[in-house]
């Protein structure tokens, strides 16, 4: 059972209409690295979809792996997107990924907050030190969290 203010689904966003701002987050590892324009229009229609219109603050987190030319990364900051270069293996991706969410979601301590966590690490929501973070922020604050894979969101096959 999940601590109470704590999103599954896209669709508790829709429900929180005082949710002023929405943050996703990016993991290209394992996926071709998508088309900035692309990233906005699909996040941007399902966020609308599921009734949500306000600010969305996009981070393409990346590795050694599934790097960035230097044109894709000037492409991605042209869109508002922030390219972040992770170094090391899953965990420590993960444990950056963490670091940067607190820092946003603390940026915006007088309001409600939604982060959307698009990775195609499938253990990713068992990872120990994520379920920690997301239910310490979650008893704090108002805090939504949503992982969801990339096929749903941008229609990468799994």
């Amino acid at each position: 059972m999940d601590p109470i203010g704590i999103s599954r689904t896209l669709k508790d966003v829709g429900r929180k209409k005082s949710v002023t701002s929405v943050c996703v987050m990016l993991d290209t590892d394992d996926i071709p690295i998508p088309e900035p324009n692309e990233i906005q229009e699909k996040v941007r229609f399902h966020l609308r979809e599921e009734g949500y219109h306000g600010m969305v603050s996009t981070k393409a987190f990346y590795s050694d792996k599934n790097q960035f030319s230097d044109k894709q990364a000037e492409e991605y900051c042209n869109y508002g997107m922030k390219p972040i270069l992770l170094r090391g293996d899953r965990g420590s991706r993960i444990r950056m990924m963490l670091v940067d969410m607190v820092f946003w979601v603390e940026a915006r301590s007088n309001e409600p907050v939604y982060v959307l966590v698009i990775s195609k690490d499938e253990n990713l929501e068992k990872d120990a030190m994520f379920s920690t973070v997301r239910q310490l922020l979650g008893e704090h604050r108002d805090f939504h969290l949503t992982v969801a894979q990339p096929d749903t969101i941008l229609g990468f096959p799994s």
